[in-house]
């Protein structure tokens, strides 16, 4: 795996995905999410059968985790930066 990811990037590297990058910047948002999919996936298609149950997880967890990256991670990562980055005098109490 390493002597090929050398290669790749020896080549010029892969080329670069709009939506790939997506999933990368929501890898968080998904892995928060997938346990909850899993679950209700499991009580409504049951566990005895993991073909049609494994991609269906992963599509579905892909599909929470996006939006929950967009309208709850993105918006918490910048109220962060900004109290982070405010001056001080801006963040006291009068």
């Amino acid at each position: 795996i390493v002597l090929g990811a050398l290669a790749v990037e020896a080549d010029g590297g892969l080329p670069r995905s709009p939506a790939l990058k997506r999933l990368g910047d929501a890898s968080y948002s998904i892995y928060l999410t997938h346990w909850l999919v899993v679950a209700l996936a499991g009580r409504v298609m049951g566990w005895a059968r993991p073909w049609p149950f494994v991609p269906t997880t992963v599509v579905l967890g892909v599909a929470a985790g996006l939006p929950v990256h967009r309208f709850v991670e993105r918006p918490m990562i910048q109220l962060m930066r900004r109290w982070t980055e405010a001056p001080p005098s801006a963040l006291s109490v009068p």
